[in-house]
C-alpha cells in the first residue's frame, strides 16, 4: 500500500472517530421538548444534557428554535459543526474536538430548523481525559450560539489536533492565520486532506473577514519568503482582486 493511500485512509478513520452521527431525531415540535430542557422564548437555544451522558461518554444536545424565524444551517454530512470546548487556565473558551472536512462535494449542504422545533445531536466527549468545565459551541454558522456549562472531561490529543486543522485557520484569528502563512516549513494537518496548513491560511487570507490591505501585505511577504507558494499566493490575490472590484474599490 502507498504511503499517499495510508495517508487518506488514516484521514477517514479520523473523520469517522470525530464526526457526530446524525441527529439522533428530525425536527420536532416543541410541544415533546422534555420539561427539563432550558430555552428562551423568543430565541435559539443550545441546552446541554449532561445528567444523561451516553456509555461512550457522549452528551445529547437540545438545538430549540423557539425564535419566529426558521433556522438554516450548514451541515457536513450530518454534522452541523457542534464543537466540544473547555475553559482553560486564563478563562478562555478553546475548542477540544478536532474537524476533518471532506474532500467530497457532495459531503455539504444546508440543513433547516424550523420555527417551533427541535433537534437533538449527539455532542462530542471523550471517554477518558481530564477533567474541565465544558460546553458545546456552533462552529461555521451564521449564528453565534454556545450552551450552558457542565463538568465534563477534554483530551489533551484531541486539543492538540483541534489546535492545528482547518477548521483553527478558517475560525482563527487573524494573527494566527498570518503566522501560519508565513511558516517556512509545511504546517502539518493530518485530519483531512488538506495536508499543508500554509494554503489554507493564505486562501483564508482573502476572507472578508479581514482587513483586504493588510491581507494583502502579508500576501506579498509570503510571496517574497516561500517560492514553493508562490502559485497559491497568485491565486489568492486574484481572488482578493475580483471581491475588491466586485465592492468597487
Amino acid at each position: 500500500m502507498s504511503p499517499r493511500i495510508r495517508s487518506v485512509l488514516a484521514s477517514c478513520l479520523l473523520l469517522l472517530v470525530f464526526a457526530p452521527p446524525s441527529a439522533r431525531s428530525a425536527e420536532i415540535p416543541i410541544v415533546f421538548l422534555p420539561g427539563h430542557v432550558e430555552a428562551n422564548d423568543g430565541q435559539v437555544s443550545l441546552y446541554a444534557d449532561y445528567g444523561s451522558i451516553e456509555t461512550d461518554g457522549r452528551v445529547p444536545v437540545y438545538l430549540v428554535n423557539k425564535s419566529s424565524e426558521d433556522l438554516v444551517l450548514n451541515a457536513q454530512d450530518g454534522d452541523i459543526y457542534l464543537k466540544l470546548e473547555y475553559k482553560d487556565s486564563s478563562g478562555n473558551w478553546v475548542r477540544a474536538q478536532p474537524h476533518g472536512y471532506s474532500w467530497c462535494g457532495n459531503s455539504y449542504y444546508e440543513r433547516t430548523l424550523p420555527s417551533g422545533h427541535y433537534t437533538i445531536v449527539s455532542g462530542y466527549q471523550p471517554i477518558n481525559g481530564v477533567p474541565r468545565n465544558i460546553r458545546y459551541n456552533l462552529y461555521s454558522q451564521d449564528i453565534k450560539i454556545s450552551s450552558n456549562v457542565g463538568e465534563g472531561v477534554v483530551a489533551e490529543v484531541d486539543i492538540q489536533r483541534a489546535a492545528s486543522d482547518v477548521m483553527s485557520i478558517n475560525e482563527g484569528a487573524f494573527e494566527y492565520v498570518v503566522q501560519v502563512a508565513l511558516s517556512d516549513v509545511p504546517v502539518d494537518n493530518d485530519m483531512d486532506h488538506m495536508r499543508d496548513l500554509r494554503g489554507v491560511a493564505i486562501r483564508a487570507l482573502t476572507s472578508d473577514r479581514f482587513d483586504s490591505g493588510e491581507s494583502r501585505e502579508v500576501l506579498m511577504k509570503v510571496r517574497e519568503k516561500s517560492p514553493d507558494m508562490v502559485e497559491a499566493v497568485d491565486r489568492a490575490i486574484r481572488t482578493l482582486d475580483r471581491r475588491l472590484a466586485e465592492n468597487g474599490i
